[in-house]
């Protein structure tokens, strides 16, 4: 700021003798005017009243740049917690993607691991029933033949229906059934006397007709 020499404001011919202020304290800016005797009471209060202002004017101007200052201190924390800010969220929206993804694959392998353990189980059922059908094939008696086998799965049941030239042979079948592992309890369910026909799903003259229901093993 362009200097001002205050003994020039002060009137024409009233100019005294102005002494320096003295150095501020440490406890604050004070300042010491002295005046001689020369100068009006005017002129002093005049004089006083310049470098107040100019003191005044100087701290404002200070404050008002500090202020700034800060602000640009805060608005610059502001900026950066902002952006961590948004650097968390674009984490979290990517964390949520991939775990929404990771519960959909989750739901196929479940689905998949479902549909594998059903054809497993209808495998193993099919190869059960296969082994279980031969055992009958090859330890049934030569005394016996069958005119219809039905199986069921779902309720583990076996029924074979036939005839037998007597009933020594259709009890021999019943033990050999019983006995394994495929057909674990099994019972006569009916046993006659075949009428005399020619047809052969009534059986031949005197032959046994019987109905034998058994439990499917595991």
């Amino acid at each position: 700021m362009a200097g001002i020499n205050l003994l020039d404001q002060l009137p024409s011919g009233k100019k005294g003798k102005f002494t320096p202020p003295s150095e501020p304290t440490a406890s604050g800016s004070k300042l010491n005017l002295s005046f001689d005797s020369g100068g009006s009471e005017d002129s002093k209060l005049y004089l006083k009243f310049l470098i107040t202002f100019g003191i005044f004017y100087a701290g404002l101007n200070y404050f008002e740049n500090y202020t700034k200052k800060e602000n640009r201190k805060v608005q610059v924390q502001i900026d950066q917690v902002k952006e961590s800010i948004d650097a968390e969220n674009q984490k979290k929206v990517q964390l949520q993607s991939i775990q929404a993804e990771m519960e959909g694959f989750d739901q196929k392998v479940r689905e998949y691991q479902s549909k594998i353990k059903a054809v497993s189980s209808t495998s193993l059922n099919k190869n059960g029933l296969i082994k279980a059908l031969e055992y009958v094939a090859v330890e049934m008696p030569k005394e016996i033949w069958f005119s219809e086998i039905t199986t069921s799965a779902q309720e583990k049941k076996a029924e074979f229906n036939g005839f037998s030239l007597n009933a020594q042979s259709v009890s021999d079948l019943i033990k050999k059934l019983d006995s394994s592992i495929y057909f674990p309890s099994t019972k006569l369910e009916s046993m006659e006397l075949a009428k005399d026909s020619s047809s052969s799903s009534k059986g031949p003259i005197n032959s046994r007709k019987f109905k034998i229901i058994s439990q499917l093993g595991e």
